[in-house]
């Protein structure tokens, strides 16, 4: 047991180094590019020249956004990234700071992009932005060899341990036979139903059906309803929305969008004292209801049969 002990400490050691480590780290275009994983779905603020113009694009009418440029950013090792942006055109062969969000592309041929959200011109002169040392390069990977090596020691040493000891299996208690019923099955949409969405079925009994439900108003699922499942808290029930997939018992109360304009973590449905509010979660991919976007952490109330949702490129209707 105490070898265990001493074990664990040095794999603590090891995790708290490489957490210092890559703290230290800033998001340089090198090291962004060499390190894609650690930076996705963050803010990330890089130097480089504009190499040339993608495409130049034509805002919506008036009150819409719309992304306007794409360009290509290039660091001084000759790292090349995607810039999808809606602020002014750039010059090119100028140096800008831009900050914006890192993330996976849509389109073919490219694998990440940044959505810029701010962009600063620089002094002319060459781009020299990365200085790291062996740890700023390899530090994660042998971190990551490092844990595994310790954890799989931990776990050979704990199995020879409780060999040893005689195993007591509790006593089990009789288990109620299921019916098996369409009693025991409400109705709820399956996630093979949906191409653009993402939606569990069958929730446990700790999930609270939310009044109403939810219409896709566009795209290939346009008509197609499904029935919200809150997951209770003080806060009341919770649905949450966005790209990334649903995990555990919570997995009942996400919606999962399909969608390359939504975060990961998009928003939120509550419902309480018998009113159901959107609070949007995300700083780069704004929600909006009836047209108006809010904020991050804001929230507003939403009318049954009187309040579209859009969230990226998909719209839902609350309807009752």
């Amino acid at each position: 047991m105490k070898k265990n002990l001493m074990l664990f400490g040095i794999f603590a050691m090891l995790l708290l180094f490489g957490a210092n480590i890559m703290a230290q780290q800033d998001s340089t275009l090198y090291k962004t590019i060499r390190n894609p994983s650690h930076w996705l779905d963050k803010p990330v603020t890089v130097l480089g020249i504009v190499e040339e113009y993608v495409d130049i694009e034509l805002p919506y009418q008036e009150g819409e956004q719309r992304l306007t440029v794409e360009y290509i950013l290039r660091g001084d090792f000759g790292d090349r990234i995607h810039i999808r942006s809606h602020l002014e055109v750039p010059e090119t062969n100028t140096k800008y700071r831009v900050t914006g969000m890192f993330q996976q592309s849509a389109k073919p041929n490219i694998d990440y992009e940044i959505i810029e959200t701010r962009r600063e011109i620089i002094e002319q002169g060459p781009v020299v932005e990365y200085t790291g040392t062996f740890w700023d390069d390899y530090g994660l990977a042998v971190l990551i060899a490092g844990g595994v090596v310790v954890l799989l020691l931990i776990i050979f040493l704990s199995v020879l341990i409780f060999r040893q000891k005689p195993s007591v299996q509790p006593a089990q208690p009789p288990q109620e036979p299921s019916s098996g019923g369409m009693e025991d099955r409400p109705a709820f949409s399956s996630e093979n139903d949906f191409k653009t969405i993402k939606v569990a079925s069958s929730p446990p009994k700790t999930m609270r059906f939310i009044p109403g439900k939810l219409e896709i108003m566009n795209g290939e699922d346009k008509g197609k309803v499904f029935k919200m499942v809150g997951y209770p808290n003080a806060d009341g029930s919770i649905v949450t929305m966005g790209r990334e997939p649903g995990s555990g018992e919570r997995a009942y109360s996400h919606i999962q969008l399909k969608d390359p304009t939504v975060s990961r973590k998009q928003a939120e449905l509550i419902y309480k004292n018998g009113k159901l509010f959107m609070k949007n979660l995300s700083e780069v991919n704004l929600s909006m209801v009836n047209g108006k976007e809010l904020s991050a952490n804001e929230q507003t109330e939403l009318k049954a049969n009187d309040s579209v949702i859009r969230t990226g490129a998909i719209e839902f209707k609350y309807v009752v």
